[in-house]
């Protein structure tokens, strides 16, 4: 099972809210990277939409029990986002497979960030 969660809003070290401090607490960073998209604003937050030409910078964490952290964090992005596995470029220029959340509704008209 890949083990490896890429976060580029709400989950990144330094926000300090429950669902950040959680993950962060039951997982290891393992360094900042880029995957292949764009995100938008969509309200009160932003979706990555991975469809779309350019790079979002976010971090990657190895989950230390990838199964249920990954079911809480199912539950917390909710229904406009799903988890798919992608490739996402470490800084160190590394390709490894990742779990990220991207965004499942239309973007046209909205604002990329």
């Amino acid at each position: 099972m890949i083990d490896l969660l890429f976060v580029y809003g709400t989950l990144r070290r330094g926000c300090d809210n429950d669902w950040a401090r959680k993950l962060h607490a039951q997982s290891d960073f393992v360094g900042t990277a880029r995957v292949r998209g764009q995100v938008y604003r969509t309200g009160a937050y932003t979706g990555l939409v991975d469809d779309v030409d350019g790079w979002v910078s976010g971090e990657v964490f190895r989950l230390r029990e990838p199964e249920p952290l990954f079911a809480e964090l199912d539950d917390y992005e909710g229904s406009d986002y799903e988890r798919v596995v992608r490739d996402a470029d470490l800084a160190d220029s590394a390709v490894v497979r990742v779990h990220l959340y991207r965004y499942r509704h239309p973007v046209s008209g909205q604002t990329p960030v």
